[in-house]
């Protein structure tokens, strides 16, 4: 008989792993980003099992839904980002940055870091990528939506990875691309 879960080499290390960032929330100073970094772990852990258990059909869906959960976290980073008082490395960004402030009123809500915003956002870049192009391939009608989420998507997100200025997630995004 088949477990609904069946125990893996890699679930050991993923649960201790996730004790310890539990633990490590509680010494940082800073407990808001901390829960947020947490939240991200357990997002990714939640991922890998997701993925690893589904069917091709779910996995196309989720996807769709991920990147254009991104889009969607890029387009409120790059509009409710105080780019007036904060430092930003390249001054192309910054006027960006100021002209999109301009158009789009403050919401007064949670504004992010531009470090987290990329560290989520980066990820749906090769999710976007790989969903267009199986997407297309199946040239099926239902697969037509999946492939414009994908590329509009995508575009949007890559867009919110630059304003970010993020070297960490660029950096990133140059080796998964080189693998």
């Amino acid at each position: 008989t088949r477990r609904p879960f069946p125990v893996t080499p890699i679930d050991l290390p993923l649960v201790l792993f996730m004790f310890s960032a539990a633990g490590g929330r509680w010494a940082m100073p800073n407990w808001w980003e901390a829960l947020t970094r947490l939240y991200l772990y357990l997002g990714a852990v939640g991922l890998f099992y997701l993925l690893a258990e589904c069917s091709p059909r779910t996995l196309a869906r989720f996807s769709a839904g991920f990147v254009a959960f991104a889009a969607a976290l890029s387009l409120y980073f790059v509009t409710q980002n105080d780019w007036a008082n904060q430092s930003v490395k390249f001054a192309a960004v910054r006027a960006l940055g100021l002209a999109l402030n301009r158009l789009v009123p403050d919401l007064g809500q949670y504004k992010p870091h531009p470090n987290v915003v990329a560290s989520v956002v980066a990820l749906a870049l090769p999710v976007a990528l790989m969903l267009a192009l199986q997407s297309w391939r199946s040239r099926a009608k239902a697969d037509r939506l999946n492939t414009l989420i994908a590329v509009a998507g995508g575009l949007v997100v890559l867009f919110g990875v630059g304003m970010t200025a993020s070297r960490g997630a660029w950096l990133a995004l140059a080796g998964a691309a080189a693998l």
